[in-house]
């Protein structure tokens, strides 16, 4: 990625959850594309109490360090290519949703980082994902 080395990094990363909650358990290939302004370290400190990380523990799969700035739109463009395998998690306490974890998908990690790698060449608008196949495709 040809950067100065004074650019401040930031970081897109992705996430396995550690849970041992049925309704995670349940869903395969389960990962969490999420980004940070500074280090994924940083960020997943303290996941086993945060329920944007399932109230679980989770294991860095990846972290990409980008320019500080674009780290949210490199989020978003994955959010939106894997759209149709968000995962369906909630926490209800008492009978009420108290919180929805919206940043989970169940694709495989060779596919999301086949889309990053699709970003860095700037050919991801060519492409969609086959939740059905689990691989990225050619639009049509």
């Amino acid at each position: 990625m040809g950067l100065r080395p004074d650019t401040p990094l930031a970081s897109v990363y992705v996430l396995r959850s550690l849970s041992e909650d049925p309704q995670v358990t349940a869903l395969p290939e389960l990962h969490k594309v999420g980004s940070t302004c500074s280090a994924a370290e940083d960020r997943v400190a303290r996941a086993a109490s945060d329920t944007t990380f399932l109230g679980a523990p989770v294991e860095i799969v990846e972290e990409y360090r980008v320019p500080r700035g674009v780290e949210r739109k490199l989020e978003a463009i994955l959010h939106r290519m894997f759209a149709a395998a968000r995962a369906d998690v909630w926490f209800e306490r008492h009978g009420y949703v108290t919180a929805e974890a919206n940043e989970w998908f169940a694709v495989p990690f060779r596919v999301i980082d086949e889309a990053v790698g699709l970003i860095e060449s700037d050919a991801i608008v060519n492409y969609e994902y086959d939740a059905e196949r689990q691989r990225l495709r050619l639009r049509s």
